[in-house]
Parts: structure tokens; C-alpha cells; sequence
């Protein structure tokens, strides 16, 4: 049974991202305008479109309707792309046609001040009589790449679209939105759901988090967050992270910050230590910037399994001394994190100019055949909770030109051992990069950003252990 109002959650919340029809209210024939965009991402939606604007009888090849009230078919979901003060006849419209969700794309609202906090509650209490669940306003709406469902206004030729995969993202500013879903198109993580549900007049946080948690395609939820309020997202947080990971940034953590929050979507920051304490205390691992959202999501997804195994411990393989020197300071200044100790027993498979501790500095000479003897020894001389970083010089003629010579070593011991690689460089070095990640192995550019990001998901890994066993 459905229950319509801020903070009570649907029972098929899940189902609007599989909706069978879509209308855009407010569809446009002029290319770059937001409602031509939206339809025409919705050109590969494995469903029915329909446009909704009287100017017209067609646009893109789909038949336009003056009203949704003459589409003669049922509707699942409307998008609704017209200036503000047009939308509450809109939405009167679709909750006569009986839809069930709508997407408020149109900005003017709350974040505006008083006229568009008045209009806000006005399109809030027209849902709440026709039983209409909202995602907005001011917000670039939900995506399902499974159903080729997007209700974006980003073109795909300037925004690239994610390939299927297990990371869902909820957040309330469109832009770190469209920041992250060109994150995993690049990287090939994949998206299963999106959300962007900007003033959240309706649907907030817990409804999302409430539907994803029984949603299968899900293993991992970013956020960005810059303001929670609705009290029972802690305990839908709680449950999700029982089973999953959520990954959370938020917004608006200074007094300078929090001013810019309200006047992005009208919400009222919390004080962020609170913030901070409480998201960890329910399960969430929290992020210090958006960089660092995306290590560790790199890290959780490419480790989804084998990190629930990780120790703390780390042992780094070098062949670039500098690199390593500030690694180590980052895990000595680590919360939870710390180096493990080398086997002696490696000496024996290692080249005499390797300098036997940790870092196991292979210098400069090292080859790639270097770095699979190294990888294998400590793989086999360490239990399996312990993490490899490779802090690899791609530039150095030995490693660039046999790199290629440590993959059957890494194939062989990332079913036990975490292995992360740590590189950057130019075009050649990213290249490298690339391959690497299609093995499997995740590479980072920055050692300092990803220790933090590592000692964050450990802490959090310590958080679930202790909800499974009461130990950490």
C-alpha cells in the first residue's frame, strides 16, 4: 500500500525506476532546450514516451499531446520540465491521470526564497492528494540503465551514460551528480540506479535508501548529502549497511558553506562533526571531498568481497623510493592502518639490489618479472587480511618495457591478497593504468588520497564485523 508524505516511505519506492510509460511535460523541439534533452534521452527507454506540449504534434518522431490528459494510454511516470509557476497545473493534471511518480526538473523554488517556498508547499500538498510520489524540484531526476531509462537534460555528447553495473547514487546537486556518473563511465564500474532529488520535497534520502536496500542490482550507494531531514534515514542506513556499503560526501560544512547550501537547494546544514559521528555510528563510510568519494568506491567495488578480509596491514612494493616515503608517512598518520612486517625468507627470490623491508624497494632497475616475484612472496608469506599497494615508476625504462611480465603473478594472488596499485604519469603511464583496471586491480594517482580512502573503508569494515560478531 502506498503512503504518500515526507518521511513515510512506499513500499514500491523501487518501482519508479522501472516505469512501463513516460511523459515529458514541457517537451521542446529547439535542440539544447531542457525539455528536447530530456526527451531525447529517453529515445532508447525500453517503454513508451510520450511529449506534452500543446505547440506541437511531434517532436523527435513522437506524437505530442496538448495535455497528459489526452494521451490515451495509462502513465507511469511524468517529467516535468516548465518554469515554476507553471508546474503545480501540470501536476494537478497528472494526479487526474492517476501517475504515480513524478520529476520535477524545473529550478524557482524554495532555493529562491519565499515565493518559491510558497510554490514548493503548494506542488508538495498537490501530491499528497493525488497520492503522487515527487523527485524535486530543482533536480536532473533518476536514471535505470537496465531499462535505458534517463531523465537527464545532459546530452550524451557532452555527459557520457554508465554501462550496467552494481553502484547506485543518490544526491541532492545535480552537478556532483553528472561528476560522478562520468566517474563510472570512464572506469567501467557501471551504474544500477541514479537519483537526484535536489529541494526533496517529497522523496528524501530514506525513501531511497529504504527501496535500494531490497534492491538487487545494488552492492554499493554513493551520496551526496547537504542535509538530512528525516529522522528515520539513520535506521534504513543502519539496515542497508548491514549487507551493502554506502559511500557518503557531504555539502555544507562551514558557516560559509551551509549558506551556499541553502541558497543551492534551500536545506539547512548540520553541524558536520555530528554529521560525521552519526554516519559512521549507522554504517556509512563518510568522504572528505569528491576525489576521495572516488577512491573509495574504487576500492570497495573492485574488493567487494575480499576487503571484508583486510587486516589493516600493508606491505608496499616500489621500484620509486619518494612515492613510498610519502605513503608510509600517510599510514603512520592513519587512524587504523599500519605496516606489515616482510618476510626474510624473500630475499632469496628477490634481486640483489632490492632493499628487503618495507617498502620493499625493488629501485629503479626493477623489472616487471621483479615485481611478480615480490607480489608472489608476499602473497604466500602473509595472511590473507593483508593489502599490496604497488607503488609503480611506469616511467623507469626496466618497468615501463616489461610491465606487462607481473600479470600472471597478480591473476594468481588477488583471489586472496588485495592488491592496489599507486601510479601516474602521462599518456603512456594512464594507458598502463587502464590495462591494469581491466585486470581487475585498481589504480590510484594520488598515495596520500588513497591511504585515507583505505582508512576509512577499513574503519567501516571494523563497523561491520562488530554488528556480525560483536568483534572487530
Amino acid at each position: 500500500m502506498q503512503q504518500n508524505g515526507i518521511g513515510q516511505s512506499s513500499p514500491d519506492i523501487l518501482s519508479m525506476f522501472y516505469p512501463k510509460s513516460v511523459a515529458v511535460i514541457g517537451a521542446s523541439a529547439t535542440p539544447r532546450k531542457i525539455g528536447h534533452e530530456i526527451l531525447k534521452s529517453l529515445l532508447k527507454f525500453k517503454g513508451r514516451v510520450y511529449a506534452v506540449n500543446p505547440n506541437y504534434d511531434e517532436i523527435l518522431g513522437i506524437k505530442c499531446y496538448p495535455s497528459v490528459l489526452n494521451i490515451p494510454a495509462s502513465i507511469d511516470l511524468c517529467v516535468i520540465a516548465l518554469p515554476a509557476q507553471k508546474v503545480p497545473s501540470a501536476l494537478v493534471e497528472c494526479g487526474k491521470k492517476g501517475i504515480r511518480y513524478a520529476v520535477i526538473v524545473s529550478g524557482g523554488f524554495k532555493e529562491i526564497g519565499d515565493v518559491g517556498a510558497k510554490l514548493e508547499r503548494e506542488i508538495t500538498s498537490i501530491g499528497k492528494k493525488f497520492g503522487i510520489r515527487i523527485i524535486g524540484p530543482n533536480c536532473i531526476g533518476i536514471a535505470n540503465p537496465k531499462i535505458g531509462l534517463y531523465t537527464f537534460f545532459q546530452p550524451e555528447d557532452f555527459m557520457e551514460r554508465p554501462a550496467e553495473g552494481a553502484i547506485s547514487v543518490m544526491t541532492q546537486s545535480g552537478t556532483v551528480g553528472c561528476i560522478i556518473l562520468e566517474f563510472l563511465a570512464y572506469t567501467g564500474i557501471g551504474l544500477a540506479k541514479f537519483v537526484s532529488y535536489g529541494n526533496k520535497c517529497d522523496i528524501d534520502e530514506y525513501d531511497v535508501i529504504s527501496a535500494l536496500k531490497n534492491d538487487n542490482d545494488t552492492r554499493i550507494l554513493v551520496g551526496y548529502i547537504e542535509s538530512f531531514d528525516n529522522p528515520n534515514v539513520l535506521s534504513a542506513m543502519k539496515e542497508f549497511c548491514k549487507n551493502k556499503y554506502m559511500i557518503v560526501v557531504k555539502g555544507g560544512r562551514t558557516k560559509e558553506g551551509t549558506s551556499a547550501v541553502k541558497s543551492h537547494t534551500g536545506a539547512l546544514a548540520e553541524d558536520y562533526r555530528v554529521f560525521r559521528g552519526v554516519i559512521k555510528q549507522h554504517g556509512g563510510i563518510v568522504v572528505d571531498s569528491i576525489d576521495e568519494l572516488k577512491y573509495s568506491l574504487k576500492i570497495v567495488n573492485f574488493y567487494y568481497e575480499l576487503i571484508e578480509k583486510f587486516n589493516g596491514k600493508i606491505v608496499i612494493i616500489t621500484n620509486g623510493a619518494g612515492l613510498s616515503v610519502i605513503t608510509v608517512d600517510s599510514i603512520a598518520n592513519s587512524k587504523y592502518l599500519s605496516l606489515a612486517s616482510v618476510d626474510k625468507k624473500l630475499r632469496s627470490s628477490l634481486p640483489e639490489y632490492a632493499i628487503l623491508s618495507n617498502p620493499l624497494d625493488l629501485t629503479g632497475s626493477a623489472t616487471g618479472e621483479d615485481f611478480a616475484r615480490a607480489i608472489m612472496g608476499v602473497s604466500e608469506t602473509s595472511d590473507g587480511g593483508t593489502a599490496i599497494i604497488l607503488n609503480m615508476v611506469l616511467q623507469d625504462a626496466p618497468l615501463g618495457g616489461s610491465w606487462q611480465t607481473m600479470i600472471s603473478a597478480i591473476k594468481q594472488c588477488m583471489e586472496k591478497t588485495m592488491i592496489l596499485a599507486c601510479a601516474d604519469g602521462g599518456e603512456f603511464t594512464m594507458g598502463v593504468t587502464r590495462d591494469f583496471e581491466a585486470l581487475g586491480v585498481p589504480v590510484f594517482s594520488n598515495p596520500v588520497l588513497l591511504i585515507s580512502a583505505l582508512d576509512k573503508v577499513y574503519e567501516n569494515v571494523r563497523w561491520k564485523r562488530y554488528e556480525k560478531t560483536g568483534r572487530d
